[in-house]
């Protein structure tokens, strides 16, 4: 199977309305912002405003623990899936692949459009692929998982 060109792909309608709001924010570095802005399909400016008072510092980056205290409060748990979750259904070829990178996400689509939406970081940096798809500037590059994460809809107990 031939590597993927990035130049093939563009960026989503989701992440493209995030860089104008990011620009209308004045905002850099928000890549926290827009991954949990993504997978718990909450407004950009919402995301933004709850970091900021969780104590993210406009402009930088975003701690792991601040991410994952804003997913839970936006009602969702983040639940770990090891890199072998996704390389044991690549196709036998690949299955001798080490890691996962952010293009695998369109180069084996049919693994990665479960229905699921994970948040992947890679070394300094974190994005969202919401049912296979990288709504990221990552989307066709090889940028090295460090750590994967379903987001998963909390069940509100009922009485």
């Amino acid at each position: 199977m031939p590597a993927i060109n990035p130049r093939f792909y563009n960026r989503t309608s989701e992440y493209k309305e995030m860089m104008v709001a990011a620009s209308k924010n004045n905002e850099t570095n928000d890549c926290a912002v827009r991954a949990v802005s993504v997978a718990t399909d909450t407004p950009y400016e919402t995301v933004l405003d709850l970091l900021a008072r969780m104590g993210r510092l406009s402009r930088k980056g975003t701690r792991t623990s601040i991410i994952e205290r804003a997913v839970k409060l936006l009602g969702y748990r983040m639940e770990f899936v090891p890199d072998n979750h996704f390389i044991r259904q690549y196709p036998k070829a690949h299955q001798i692949l080490k890691s996962v990178t952010t293009h695998h996400a369109d180069r084996f689509n049919k693994v990665w459009a479960d229905g699921n939406t994970y948040l992947m970081y890679t070394t300094g940096h974190i994005l969202c692929i919401k049912d296979g798809v990288n709504h990221d500037w990552t989307r066709g590059r090889a940028c090295r998982s460090q750590g994967i994460y379903r987001i998963v809809k909390d069940k509100v107990d009922q009485y």
